[in-house]
């Protein structure tokens, strides 16, 4: 009878943290908040940059929002892959530049961006049309022939 209880209430608490880790979400400094409301739109904030790299400049809403397509690559500074991607996307900014955005988001920095995007694993590639709707996602590296293919099936010409 205790036996069935203690296991009752492992499982009950193991049900809490997983409905908690599902709707928190983690602050640049590491502290968990829960926003007031889910994102409306696309959250705003993210910079176009790989650790000491600028590549368009444009925060993630505004490259969304500019009329080009664009091509979202989800990573972090730590992970090994990621920094091996980091000069292909910064051949693909300079290739593309004025036909197509190359945005890079820092999933530790902004976590909150990641989540709304679903992104499991990174690097996680992700190509919008002009009109910020999702074309193609992909995981793991992705050349700079893969990455002008995906900006051309979501309409760069």
């Amino acid at each position: 009878m205790v036996r069935s209880w203690v296991i009752v209430v492992v499982l009950a608490a193991l049900v809490a943290a997983v409905i908690v880790q599902r709707t928190a979400f983690r602050a640049p400094d590491g502290t968990i908040w829960n926003p007031p409301a889910p994102p409306a739109a696309v959250p705003t904030g993210a910079q176009a940059v790989v650790p000491g790299k600028a590549l368009t400049g444009a925060d993630l809403t505004a490259a969304l929002e500019n009329g080009r397509p664009t091509l979202v690559d989800f990573g972090a500074g730590t992970c090994t892959v990621c920094k091996q991607e980091a000069p292909v996307l910064d051949q693909a900014a300079a290739k593309y530049a004025g036909k197509a955005n190359v945005v890079y988001v820092d999933v530790n920095t902004y976590e909150v961006f990641a989540k709304h995007y679903k992104v499991q694993l990174i690097p996680t590639q992700i190509s919008f049309d002009a009109k910020g709707k999702e074309v193609t996602r992909h995981v793991g590296f992705h050349s700079l022939e893969a990455i002008g293919a995906d900006l051309a099936k979501a309409g760069m010409r």
